[in-house]
């Protein structure tokens, strides 16, 4: 069911159920003889916690958690592209926070279907719910939400509106593909990242510096040495260093060749100009639909696998070493978030990870399974079961919250009953939580 009357959490308790469309994942390849699933639901950087903005009454404060930036070293990666020098990357002045209205509003703890009202959700597969989505971080107000085979929308109101806004160059390539990934530039929030999953025209990654309009293909690249390295050029991934938005990382659905690692990935300075390849560790496998986190500065990740656990460097990928010998991290791991205090947290498929260095990794008892993504405001925090979804009738309700002082209860959040949650934010300006839900379609709710 599209677009149903809002849903309080007070007909949830009273047993009210919304029933949805129930999508299943089957995935064909990127082509016809490919058979690999479909990349995660999600963007892999770490997003931080902050204060609720203090334009808006009432917001509860809370510090923001901060990365320090790590000095430059070599790096055993192959390619064109120049390391660059201390003083290059942090320093980007952000433009002005403006607090954009959203009028229309659900009462608190009511949730609403917010999908584009022309975007079709699938019914069967093999076609899921791209879904990714992306926030202005100097105004929330305005979003950009991915589809599967319909293109890239956009909202300025908080998802009460939507245009279709990959109308110029390229935008038959997104509307030919799935999108599940983004990446903003929060200092300049009119350039944007995503992918085309399982495209006609490219499984590649494109590029935005006109808010969605114009897009130019940054994968795969014009390099020749690279060009047939990654098997179908098929992205996982698009990840932004949080101190530098020129600084790129690109995890790949597919298999490295010609001289790599079978498990690789992508680097880039000049914000997808040009690429280096990162070679994994030999017993990584490839094409599991792997992603990489930003820990600690420029050169410090967390790489987390389908089979084989988390790995971390803090050399920029020369050297790796296990942190947990987890091996059901599930379809390349979650959303990772860092509380105020520090601590970073990773949904993974036997739950959520909990680390307060990004080293020692342990999980929270009694945290759901399969879960995807994980966000929070400073005071609470809010993770959800995701990707890959039940496409059984088995509905429930996919959320979990918890007090960021605490981490290690969570409890289960009153929603609609879906068969899974996905990627989450939160907008601090209007208190809303957005989550998108797979084949469920795009929702948001007032939780504050």
């Amino acid at each position: 069911m599209r677009h149903a009357s809002p849903v309080s959490s007070a007909a949830l308790a009273r047993g009210f159920v919304l029933v949805v469309a129930l999508v299943a994942p089957a995935c064909a390849g990127p082509t016809e003889d490919a058979a690999a699933e479909s990349g995660g639901t999600t963007a892999a950087g770490v997003e931080t916690g902050s204060a609720p903005s203090t334009t808006t009454p009432g917001d509860a404060s809370a510090a923001e958690a901060s990365a320090s930036t790590a000095s430059t070293a070599e790096t055993s990666t192959s390619g064109t592209g120049d390391e660059p020098s201390d003083d290059d990357g942090p320093g980007h002045d952000l433009p002005p926070h403006t607090v954009s209205p959203c009028d229309g509003l659900a009462a608190p703890s009511t949730w609403e279907d917010i999908t584009p009202p022309l975007v079709e959700l699938p019914d069967a597969a093999p076609c899921a719910y791209g879904g990714a989505f992306a926030m202005n971080p100097q105004d929330p107000s305005t979003v950009w939400l991915g589809t599967c085979n319909q293109g890239v929308w956009k909202t300025s109101d908080c998802g009460a509106s939507w245009t279709h806004v990959d109308t110029g160059t390229n935008g038959d390539v997104l509307d030919a593909g799935r999108q599940w990934t983004f990446a903003i530039d929060p200092s300049d929030p009119d350039v944007l990242y995503t992918n085309s999953g399982y495209g006609v025209f490219s499984n590649g990654a494109l590029k935005s510096v006109d808010g969605g309009v114009n897009w130019s293909v940054i994968w795969p690249p014009a390099q020749p040495e690279l060009q047939g390295v990654v098997q179908y050029d098929f992205v996982a991934s698009v990840v932004m260093d949080p101190d530098d938005p020129e600084h790129l990382l690109l995890t790949f659905h597919a298999e490295c060749g010609a001289g790599h690692s079978e498990a690789c990935f992508g680097r880039s300075f000049d914000g997808g100009e040009t690429w280096m390849l990162v070679d994994g560790e030999p017993q990584w496998v490839g094409g599991e639909g792997q992603f990489v986190y930003f820990l600690d500065g420029r050169e410090t990740w967390l790489w987390g696998s389908q089979s084989n656990g988390l790995w971390r460097t803090d050399d920029a990928g020369a050297t790796w070493t296990a942190v947990t010998d987890d091996q059901a991290q599930g379809h390349g791991a979650g959303q990772m978030y860092r509380a105020v205090d520090g601590t970073f947290y990773l949904p993974v498929l036997a739950g959520i990870l909990r680390s307060p260095d990004g080293i020692t990794w342990t999980a929270v008892p009694d945290s759901g399974s399969i879960m995807s993504g994980l966000t929070g405001n400073g005071v609470t925090m809010w993770a959800s079961r995701g990707f890959p979804w039940d496409p059984s009738d088995d509905l429930y309700e996919p959320f979990w919250t918890s007090a960021e002082d605490d981490g290690l209860t969570w409890t289960q959040f009153a929603s609609p009953m879906l068969s899974n949650g996905g990627q989450l934010a939160y907008d601090a300006d209007h208190h809303l939580l957005y989550s998108s839900n797979g084949g469920e379609g795009l929702w948001r709710v007032v939780v504050e």
